[in-house]
């Protein structure tokens, strides 16, 4: 969404409250705006953490979250310490590559390469001989849609598919993996806060409900969607605590607001983001997932 359609929601149209689950850039350009207009605004995208605003609640997950209890874990399960870090050069993947590091030197592991490459890079051949000199035997990408799916493909030829050098990823969600295919993810870990697979009532009834709606083939119920779900849900019990779709009682209402929905047991925090359950996944050879 552009600045102007923006200021047409706000300024035009009067609407009590956006969720939105977008890039970091977007976030930036949407806050001044919605602070502006005093409007309530969840942010329901998986982000680097940090964020503070009057009239803004962040729900995704942040790197903290996902990756100081998993690196060591990981580093247990693989019996690796070596790790290679690579990303799209923006701030969420920067962001999580400082704790990653932190966390592996804390795990007693080591940084034996770290690499950027621009949104959109579709040719990988130079990082992947990077990788393979390197002697890393952990590989942590932190690389968003198709040029995730070109750099898993392109590793393959390279010798460090997964089944060379295990991943763990922190935004691999189900479209990404579906579309690089079980021989290339299987074996593979992903830290996220929501997966269809997750155990609990709400998560069964909400499945359920989701692929007789749309299709057994409907595209799979993933992190992304999960939050913004979770965004909705809590506006409209914080909106209902109020009484009232003002702005200050609904933001008064959401503070502290916890629920049970699909992703599990949910509760804002006085920072305004939310404490949630984080989840590792297994890709399976026919390319399911099992949490573990």
């Amino acid at each position: 969404i552009g600045r102007q359609a923006m200021e047409q929601l706000l300024d035009a149209d009067q609407v009590d409250v956006v969720l939105g689950t977008h890039s970091s850039a977007t976030r930036e350009a949407a806050r001044p705006l919605v602070e502006a207009a005093g409007v309530p605004y969840i942010y329901a995208a998986l982000y680097e953490g940090g964020e503070c605003s009057s009239v803004m609640f962040n729900i995704g997950e942040v790197p903290s979250q996902q990756l100081e209890p998993t690196i060591p874990w990981m580093m247990e399960e693989t019996g690796g310490s070596r790790w290679f870090l690579l990303g799209n050069d923006y701030q969420w993947p920067r962001r999580s590559f400082e704790l990653a590091r932190e966390y592996i030197e804390a795990a007693g592991g080591e940084v034996v390469g770290e690499e950027f490459v621009p949104l959109g890079t579709q040719d990988f051949a130079s990082v992947a001989q990077q990788i393979a000199g390197s002697d890393a035997d952990l590989i942590f990408p932190a690389l968003v849609g198709g040029d995730a799916v070109a750099f898993e493909t392109q590793a393959v030829d390279f010798g460090i598919g997964q089944d060379t050098i295990p991943r763990l990823a922190n935004i691999y969600e189900e479209n990404v993996l579906g579309a690089m295919g079980p021989e290339i993810t299987a074996g593979m870990r992903i830290t996220l806060g929501y997966f269809k697979e997750v155990d609990n009532p709400a998560n069964a009834e909400f499945v359920a409900r989701y692929f007789e709606r749309f299709g057994a083939d409907a595209a799979p119920h993933a992190t992304f969607s999960s939050h913004i779900y979770d965004a909705a849900l809590l506006y409209a019990a914080a909106a209902n605590d109020a009484d009232s779709t003002e702005a200050e009682a609904v933001i008064a209402a959401m503070e502290g607001l916890s629920l049970s929905t699909p992703t599990g047991d949910i509760a804002i925090t006085d920072s305004r983001h939310m404490t949630q359950p984080l989840y590792v996944a297994e890709v399976q050879p026919d390319g399911s997932q099992v949490i573990v």
